[in-house]
């Protein structure tokens, strides 16, 4: 009697697989009930997709990536150039045998109608070790006028070597008439560094 109730539940549990099987037909949903069902009959644990690297620390497939530029120079900030992680000091420099010759090129009943004033001097590096770029302006003044307004001035970056020195030589030339032209005045050279290079001292 026992076996005869087993075999007809069992049956009836087929009857009612069968008739699910057909109602979900009609929706593409049989292979995941079929699934749900054999899954009834498993217990088969989920797989761990983590990797671990030697060591035992763990590793994931995600990444990161960064850009940067950096780049090192002069003390001034003008090139776009990174301050460096020390404490610094500018180098120690002379501008040498600052020269001035005047020469009238043309003149009118002992007035100067026509000069040209040649500017010179030496620019040295007076450090050891550490080169970089100097940037030292001329100027051309009239004798008794304002440096913020100059005849004309010229700019040079010069770059140097430990104990190196350089020769910079500039001119112009001016016309004016009349005895308080400016060609008959005395023209001044007036020199300016504007950058100095830097060193780390620590």
């Amino acid at each position: 009697m026992r076996e005869k109730v087993i075999i007809f539940l069992i049956g009836l549990g087929l009857l009612v697989v069968i008739i699910g099987v057909f109602m979900l037909a009609n929706n593409g949903e049989e292979k995941n009930f079929l699934n749900k069902i054999a899954n009834l009959f498993t217990s088969e644990e989920p797989k761990n997709t983590e990797q671990t690297t030697p060591g035992g620390s763990t590793s994931s497939s995600s990444s990161s990536s960064s850009s940067g530029s950096s780049s090192g120079g002069s003390s001034s900030s003008s090139e776009g150039l990174s301050t460096p992680d020390c404490e610094t000091e500018p180098l120690s420099y002379s501008l040498l045998a600052i020269n001035k010759t005047e020469t009238c090129n043309s003149e009118q009943n002992e007035i100067c109608l026509d000069k040209t004033i040649l500017c010179s001097l030496d620019v040295r590096n007076r450090d050891k070790k550490a080169a970089g770029n100097f940037k030292i302006e001329l100027k051309f003044l009239q004798e008794g006028g304002s440096i913020s307004e100059p005849i004309e001035k010229i700019v040079h970056l010069v770059f140097l070597e430990p104990e190196a020195q350089e020769h910079l030589e500039d001119s112009t030339t001016i016309q004016s008439t009349g005895e308080e032209g400016i060609a008959n005045k005395n023209i001044n050279c007036f020199y300016n560094t504007l950058e100095v290079p830097e060193k780390c001292i620590n």
